[in-house]
């Protein structure tokens, strides 16, 4: 390898840092997203189940969770399903939250032209759980594109990625910083080897309504029926920041045994009550001893949403 093959080869590796996520969290930089759960109900219940977490402190990252626990009563029928659809769920626990999931997602993509947030990650990748990471971040949904600026960790903060589908030959842009920034902006294909290191999904699959086409997949692939265990919570509050918390319905779904077509041991996704969006996905994987903890596969969180701000191309592009 010559000189200059080496140089530009630890360009795009350093661009691939900074587009896979793989850098580690400190604390002073970004605080975890504190869950603040409300009195879970279900109807016609006398006695309030258990809420799936213990209330945690604004400053403190959410706990792992324990083996699950059976509710005191079923969870409620969801808004706007028959009792038809409450006999299909005998067979299918998943099948009343796919219908909701998929009108959701017709009027997320009916409705929301585009959208600003901060995305808080945390990504099991290649055997390792990454630090938290914080991204301000725009999407448009056609064409579909992408703007993150890094806010955490520090190394990273300033780093900046652009994503719009069907330009720039189909690649992504990255600006890193520091030294190897004045080298920038490198072009990296978005499924690439580069892009992808530290990095559970391409940046074509950024925010929380590709988040919703990809839940809907995979509750169809569903495992056995008998292994799959649905509880909903009414009024949980996700607190993302110094403002208000967030009321959200929570869906925990909980796979006790693992079975072929099952790709979590426990998954939960936040809707928001008032935008009627998805706030918060976690998901954990089977504890890897007996009456251990599951580990955590993957976390977001979409704090500061602000819908339809009628982004145009500018929007989308690298900043000096």
């Amino acid at each position: 390898m010559t000189f200059v093959q080496s140089l530009k080869w630890s360009c795009c590796a350093a661009a691939a840092v900074l587009v896979g996520m793989s850098g580690r969290a400190h604390s002073a930089d970004l605080v975890a997203p504190a869950l603040i759960p409300a009195a879970p109900m279900a109807a016609g219940a006398d006695k309030k189940p258990a809420p799936p977490f213990a209330a945690q402190p604004a400053a403190a990252a959410p706990k792992t969770p324990a083996a699950p626990t059976t509710p005191a009563t079923a969870p409620a029928t969801p808004a706007g399903m028959t009792s038809a659809a409450g006999a299909a769920a005998v067979a299918d626990p998943l099948a009343p939250d796919i219908a909701e999931a998929k009108v959701r997602l017709e009027t997320m993509e009916r409705d929301i032209q585009d959208y600003s947030c901060t995305l808080i990650k945390r990504e099991h990748v290649d055997g390792k759980l990454q630090g938290y990471e914080a991204m301000f971040t725009k999407v448009r949904q056609k064409p579909f594109s992408v703007y993150m600026y890094f806010l955490s960790p520090a190394e990273k903060k300033g780093q900046q990625v652009v994503y719009i589908d069907g330009r720039n030959d189909g690649n992504l842009i990255a600006q890193p910083v520091g030294l190897t920034g004045r080298l920038g902006p490198f072009t990296l294909p978005p499924t690439g080897y580069l892009a992808m290191q530290g990095q559970r999904y391409p940046i074509t699959e950024v925010g929380f309504i590709n988040l919703t086409r990809r839940l809907i997949e995979v509750g169809k692939q569903n495992g056995p029926p008998e292994n799959c265990v649905v509880k909903h919570y009414e009024n949980v509050k996700v607190k993302t920041g110094s403002g208000d918390p967030r009321i959200c319905r929570l869906t925990e779904v909980t796979h006790p045994t693992k079975r072929e077509g099952d790709r979590y041991y426990m998954a939960r996704i936040y809707i928001d009550k008032q935008m009627n969006i998805p706030i918060r996905f976690e998901s954990y994987d089977w504890p890897s001893t007996e009456g251990g903890k599951p580990e955590v596969l993957e976390e977001y969180t979409y704090s500061n949403v602000k819908l339809n701000n009628n982004f145009t191309d500018d929007d989308f592009q690298i900043r000096k």
